[in-house]
């Protein structure tokens, strides 16, 4: 288990010590349309420029995707060529949760109209539950089966699974820690298919994308170096760090175009001094984390987007592990687990509007009919102003 950090903030923004075991075993009965709050535009951020990369442009208003993490899909060790029924169950309901949503209206709370079909989602990591369990036969007959679960309800494109809509992966720490297996193999392959994406890493594993003007780019389990002569943390970062420059330099430039990023691994437990040691057992290096934030000054940065807590976070990130409501920073959402167990679950479905990037959560209250439609509902909801380039 992972070391202690800090709740999603309250209504009063008061904060807590909580474990991430407590976390993961906490509900959300009692999550409210009430929890809403309007995130001030990061300092980060750039001016408009006059210039922009061709193929880019784009009015973002109205474009709208969905954010979710954590499906695990499992195949038991007893049984490594079944699965476990309920999890697959909870996350197809999950896949139709997403599928209703063009047939839904915001609550007046969250500005009412019709919520807007997505254009994509977008999956935060941990698809799968055995990828971390190592490269034997047993291990890697349970990563078949879970990942060919996965590859059937979600597909690639729209076209050919249970999802209608293209799908945008990162690897969480239950695919892979460190090596070449079934699920990051099948990542690279998949990179080179997905659509609209223009520019693929040279390990395969990053790549990135625009929608409307706007430029996604999905950065693996976490942003860092390789390199030998620096402290990195337990996660192959596959040299996401630098691709993450290059990306902004060759993609973005000085367009002053809204930026969005996605990982895995939550931030603020390991924006701490670069010592040369790995912060809170680990996961990720504060060195490799202070490069990131720094290597992000002068763009525009939206949001970034993680999973892996199981739990909510909404945040402002400012290079340092202290929270703020003060705008100080870039934009942080930590999305709750989709499928896996307990009944703190949740997804986003994320809309410009107006100048605006509204991030507006869906929940669903029980563990063991998750995703149903009669304990399936609206949670909080989130304003960022959102920087649009000019011309």
């Amino acid at each position: 288990m992972h070391q202690d950090h800090q709740p999603p903030p309250t209504a009063d923004t008061s904060w807590a010590p909580w474990t991430r075991r407590r976390w993961l075993g906490s509900a959300v009965a009692g999550v409210s349309v009430a929890t809403a709050g309007r995130l001030p535009l990061p300092r980060t951020s750039a001016a408009p420029a006059t210039t922009e990369t061709a193929g880019t442009r784009g009015d973002p208003d109205g474009l709208a995707f969905v954010v979710l993490s954590d499906t695990h899909y499992t195949a038991p060790q007893d049984a490594p060529d079944e699965l476990d029924r309920d999890i697959v169950e909870v996350n197809r309901r999950l896949i139709d949760d997403v599928h209703q949503l063009p047939g839904l209206e915001f609550p007046d709370e969250m500005g009412g109209g019709p919520v807007p079909a997505p254009r994509g989602v977008l999956h935060l990591g941990d698809m799968i539950e055995t990828g971390d369990k190592g490269t034997g036969d047993l291990s890697v007959q349970r990563q078949h089966t879970e990942w060919h679960a996965y590859v059937k309800d979600f597909g690639l494109t729209g076209t050919e699974g249970r999802l209608r809509h293209p799908v945008y992966e990162v690897h969480g720490n239950h695919d892979s820690v460190r090596e070449m297996n079934v699920v990051m193999e099948a990542l690279i392959e998949r990179n080179r298919r997905r659509p609209l994406v223009n520019h693929v890493s040279d390990s395969g594993v990053c790549y990135s994308w625009d929608w409307q003007g706007v430029h996604f780019i999905a950065l693996g389990i976490v942003v860092g170096h390789n390199d030998q002569g620096l402290p990195i943390g337990r996660y192959k970062a596959y040299d996401s760090l630098a691709f993450l420059r290059q990306d902004l330099r060759e993609r973005v430039g000085d367009s002053g175009r809204p930026v969005i990023l996605m990982h895995h691994i939550d931030l603020l437990r390991y924006s701490q001094p670069c010592s040369g040691e790995s912060p809170a057992g680990g996961e990720w290096s504060a060195c490799d984390v202070e490069a990131y934030h720094q290597s992000l000054a002068g763009y525009n940065v939206a949001a970034i987007f993680h999973g892996h807590l199981h739990g909510l976070r909404t945040d402002h990130w400012d290079g340092s592990s202290q929270t703020t409501d003060k705008g100080d920073g870039i934009p942080v959402f930590g999305v709750r687990a989709g499928g896996a167990g307990g009944s703190n679950r949740g997804y986003f479905h994320c809309a410009v509007e107006g100048g605006e990037l509204v991030v507006r959560e869906r929940v669903s209250l029980r563990a063991d009919t998750g995703w149903l439609e009669e304990n399936s509902t609206w949670g909080g909801h989130w304003r960022v102003p959102l920087r649009v380039a000019a011309g």
